[in-house]
């Protein structure tokens, strides 16, 4: 976020893509010589062209600038949900070279950063009554169709007595054969979500240990 425009940059391995804004956000040269109705006009119209971006990518989201710029902006945004990190910089104008040095610290460990999102994402889901957590109703839901997003903790096969498995699943109630049945339904949950296009992400060891393990995000 700068004074009288505003950027936006798409980063990967590679290093950084300047993304062409359509709706005159980088044009506007008076954005920091209007009132404060008009900023807010201006910072709703990137906050909108942002939606657009997070979600044709699902990628975290940091923003940078002037402190009043961000506090502007903070106060009207609809995507905190996908914003890990707001970096104040004391510059105005602020270019790619500037955005690879202030941005390093910040993302060094990308799966820390992958697993903030993931629980604002969940977060965000259970106040929309998305989210179902652990094996069972994960299950349950992945027979109906009804994932957009199936999340899996890399520890989900150590504490495997916690989990509650429908019954007509069990030809067995061993507790030795217990290992085998849990394999057979994370990969039969996984089949599902990947025949119907459904998103599919691992998150840190034990990330999930309060949800079972295993959550997904429902469609509706």
């Amino acid at each position: 976020l700068e004074n009288k425009q505003i950027k936006i940059f798409l980063g990967n391995e590679s290093g950084l893509i300047k993304l062409i804004l359509t709706n005159g956000l980088e044009k506007n040269e008076n954005c920091s010589n209007t009132n404060a109705i008009e900023r807010k006009k201006y910072y709703h119209l990137f906050d909108n062209s942002l939606s657009h971006i997070i979600n044709a990518y699902q990628l975290p989201v940091f923003i940078t600038g002037t402190s009043s710029c961000i506090n502007e902006f903070v106060a009207i945004t609809q995507n905190g949900h996908s914003i890990i990190e707001y970096i104040p910089v004391e510059t105005i104008e602020i270019n790619s070279t500037m955005i690879k040095k202030i941005m390093w610290p910040h993302i060094m460990n990308w799966n820390k950063v992958k697993d903030i999102l993931i629980l604002r994402n969940m977060r965000r889901a259970a106040q929309q009554n998305k989210l179902v957590a652990g094996m069972h109703e994960v299950w349950i839901t992945a027979v109906k169709r009804n994932v957009n997003k199936l999340i899996i903790d890399d520890d989900i096969y150590t504490d495997i007595k916690q989990f509650q498995l429908p019954i007509n699943l069990l030809n067995n109630n061993s507790e030795n054969k217990f290992p085998f049945y849990i394999n057979d339904l994370v990969d039969d949950v996984i089949e599902k979500a990947l025949k119907d296009n459904c998103e599919i992400e691992f998150c840190s060891k034990g990330m999930l240990a309060n949800h079972g393990h295993i959550a997904l995000i429902k469609n509706y």
